[in-house]
């Protein structure tokens, strides 16, 4: 039995012994939908269906607010518009934590984490979204050339009314 199979059976027999049968005899309520381009999915059990209902409302409210910030698939998310843009006036504290986690990860791996691949990713979607694409992917001169990559870090320049972020550049 591999490692995660057991923890997940030892989760799944600690929750049974500590929660009444009758949990599981609850109706569920359950979302479905998207979350930040890929398939989602809530279920909450709960004697309380309008407590559920609620719950599930807080879980899409805060799903909203963070596919404002992180999505690559909404145009004005807040990271797409710095990717777009080179710059992001009044950044969302979360994106900031985050750009700060980047920095400390692409440092302390020695740059082999790289948080700047989207341009690279969209190379390659440009190039295999041509018929006849040679199934090799782009020529390895053209992976680079063109691509705006390198992680040299945020950079914050706050403006009389507030805070700018920048895309760091090699």
């Amino acid at each position: 039995m591999k490692r995660r199979r057991f923890l997940a059976i030892t989760a799944a027999a600690g929750a049974l012994a500590a929660s009444p049968a009758r949990a599981f005899h609850l109706d569920p309520v359950e979302w479905r939908g998207t979350a930040l381009g890929a398939a989602a999915s809530l279920t909450i059990h709960h004697e309380d269906r309008d407590v559920a209902l609620a719950l599930l409302a807080r879980c899409e409210a805060e799903l909203a607010r963070l596919e404002a910030i992180f999505s690559l698939y909404h145009p004005d998310s807040a990271l797409v518009r710095l990717n777009r843009d080179g710059r992001l006036d009044g950044p969302p504290l979360d994106l900031l934590g985050l750009l700060g986690t980047a920095g400390r990860v692409w440092h302390l791996s020695g740059g082999a984490f790289d948080p700047t691949v989207q341009p690279l990713w969209e190379l390659y979607a440009r190039h295999f979204s041509q018929p006849g694409a040679d199934p090799a992917g782009p020529p390895a001169a053209e992976s680079w050339t063109g691509c705006d990559h390198g992680w040299a870090g945020p950079r914050w320049t706050p403006p009389p009314s507030g805070s700018c972020c920048r895309r760091g550049r090699r």
